[in-house]
């Protein structure tokens, strides 16, 4: 972003209207902004599915009563949390964002409706055989 404010006020000359360069400008923006959430969002899913393996690995191993592996389950158990509320909030904003488009007014419904959909659809807790973790 920093790079292409600069790199497009030079441009400004080679279009026909202010109003033509900045709506390209605008759409430009855009495209860069989607890239970056995308690449955002596919290392964020790497990220929780990496924490997951490594989740489900150390509760295979044998040694749980171990205090370092207990303390890294606990601590992975955290970051896991941490990553599907922000998903939570993700889906809270996209929902709201929706309704405003279509002139909707969002309402409390709506964010519950959102609200119960990924909670039913997001994994709050494992657990191993022995009820640990």
């Amino acid at each position: 972003m920093n790079n292409f404010r600069p790199q497009w006020q030079l441009r400004k000359p080679v279009f026909t209207h202010p109003r033509v360069w900045w709506d390209a400008g605008k759409l430009q923006l855009k495209e860069i902004a989607i890239a970056h959430s995308m690449a955002a969002g596919n290392t964020r899913k790497q990220e929780h599915a990496a924490l997951e393996r490594e989740f489900c690995n150390l509760q295979s191993r044998a040694d749980l009563n171990n205090g370092d592996h207990r303390s890294r389950l606990l601590e992975i158990k955290d970051l896991l949390q941490a990553m599907d509320d922000e998903a939570i909030e993700g889906c809270i904003l996209r929902s709201k964002e929706q309704w405003t488009e279509l002139g909707e007014k969002p309402m409390r419904y709506f964010y519950q409706l959102e609200n119960s959909r990924q909670s039913r659809n997001a994994i709050h807790a494992l657990c191993a055989d022995n009820n640990t973790g």
